[in-house]
């Protein structure tokens, strides 16, 4: 609570606020990883014997750029939906968000995550950009604002290899969560 209200200059009814909201995204997202697979997956209708289903699978690895003003319930948000469904999670802070390292990468080291699943990173996204969007083994790029020059050759260096670019403004739990997954269709014979 006290880096938020030195970096950011917040109240204690603000700073409260944040990490209850940080807190309920957690818990919303824990309580989604058993459901998402029956709200976004489907039966499929065909006509054959068959049946036909789509499931929703994890991307692998995505990255996030931070928004320099983004709150911390915002970027606690975007984690959950982003490892809920199993992906590896990169995520970049940017200008005050950059003062949550330490507590939230001290929060991720202490959890039950795995090594490697929520790793944090600081610095200019002008000088990385063109790391994030070229890596090929990173699946999609979710941001809020983002530079027009900066989301043009991101989009030019990320289409050789068809990396999925997100915008995650004012999306719900569920929009968040389709962002960081594909869909895959089974098809299964019915009898012999």
């Amino acid at each position: 609570g006290n880096i938020l209200k030195e970096t950011q200059g917040l109240k204690s009814a603000e700073v409260k606020k944040i990490i209850d909201s940080s807190i309920d995204h957690f818990i919303h997202f824990a309580g989604m990883s058993d459901k998402y697979e029956q709200i976004l997956g489907s039966k499929n209708p065909i006509n054959g014997p068959f049946h036909n289903f789509t499931s929703p699978t994890p991307m692998g690895v995505v990255g996030i750029i931070s928004d320099k003003d983004e709150s911390l319930d915002s970027i606690c948000e975007k984690v959950a939906a982003t490892i809920v469904s199993g992906n590896s999670l990169i995520i970049l802070l940017n200008s005050k968000t950059e003062t949550l390292l330490s507590t939230l990468g001290e929060i991720f080291k202490t959890s039950d995550l795995p090594a490697g699943v929520v790793n944090l990173l600081s610095g200019k996204i002008n000088e990385l950009n063109e790391h994030f969007f070229s890596h090929m083994e990173i699946k999609a790029i979710g941001f809020t604002k983002l530079d027009k020059k900066l989301l043009s050759a991101g989009k030019i260096l990320g289409a050789s290899h068809l990396k999925r670019i997100n915008h995650l403004d004012g999306l719900n739990s569920i929009s968040l969560l389709e962002k960081t997954i594909e869909f895959k269709t089974y098809w299964h014979p019915i009898g012999q």
